[in-house]
């Protein structure tokens, strides 16, 4: 796959985990997390991946959101960094509101990628 090929399928991973379709589906989710999972949020709290499928699975307030300014970094030949900015509502002027910037690492595991680790954070309203 040339990067270009992978960008496309991590992008559509990444769009995967912003669907509700997925997040409410535990083994869903579980099969796209690696066992060693964390993450970062943009509230400052710590998961791994239990905590996020349970988070997740029973979320009822979530606001869809669009991913912005994606870009992919190989890290090496079965790890890249994805780097990119949600925005779940702009305001008058088009500008981001609630919005974060977010990096995740990808891992190679046989023929998947799988999410290791997920960061998010809090776009300056300021």
């Amino acid at each position: 796959m040339d990067i270009t090929q992978l960008t496309d399928h991590i992008l559509k991973q990444e769009k995967r985990l912003a669907a509700s379709s997925a997040r409410q589906n535990a083994s869903e989710l579980s099969q796209m997390l690696m066992d060693e999972f964390v993450e970062f949020g943009a509230s400052g709290r710590s998961f791994n991946k239990s905590d996020i499928i349970a988070l997740l699975s029973n979320e009822a307030d979530f606001t869809p959101y669009e991913i912005c300014d994606f870009k992919l970094n190989p890290l090496g030949a079965d790890t890249v960094l994805a780097t990119y900015m949600i925005a779940a509502r702009t305001d008058c002027h088009g500008q981001p509101k609630n919005g974060s910037r977010r990096s995740s690492i990808w891992k190679l595991t046989g023929d998947n990628w799988r999410l290791f680790f997920h960061q998010g954070t809090p776009i300056s309203t300021q």
